[in-house]
């Protein structure tokens, strides 16, 4: 390896040339956070945890807006992050009685989280 000798001025001259280099590229990452984001079915199946044929069942009954590039599906993802916000119960931080005692038998009951995303997304 050989070493290059720099005058001063060629040394700032490069050191700014880098610096103006790096300003570009990072006003290229913030406009390109604004562009549209796609995932697809692999990347949407472990973001929600959900089966294959569950995105396949939204797709068909209209609940999951995508687009079809090919063979691939591909979804937005500012729409999925939108469908999955949660709101805040106004109901948490009051004070509840305490549950009646109820013998196990008693709680044949369907439990399902209203606030929970894939409830949201399915408009459950």
């Amino acid at each position: 390896m050989e070493d290059i000798l720099l005058s001063q001025k060629q040394y700032y001259a490069l050191l700014n040339r880098l610096n103006e280099i790096n300003s570009d590229v990072t006003s290229i990452k913030v406009k390109s956070n604004n562009d549209l984001i796609y995932l697809d079915n692999y990347d949407l199946i472990r973001l929600l945890q959900v089966s294959n044929r569950t995105i396949q069942r939204w797709r068909r009954n209209g609940s999951l807006p995508f687009s079809k590039i090919g063979k691939k599906f591909y979804y937005r993802i500012d729409y999925i992050l939108s469908r999955c916000k949660v709101a805040p119960d106004p109901t948490v931080g009051k004070a509840e009685p305490p549950p009646a005692e109820t013998d196990l038998e008693d709680l044949d009951q369907e439990i399902t989280c209203k606030r929970c995303p894939l409830f949201l997304m399915l408009d459950l």
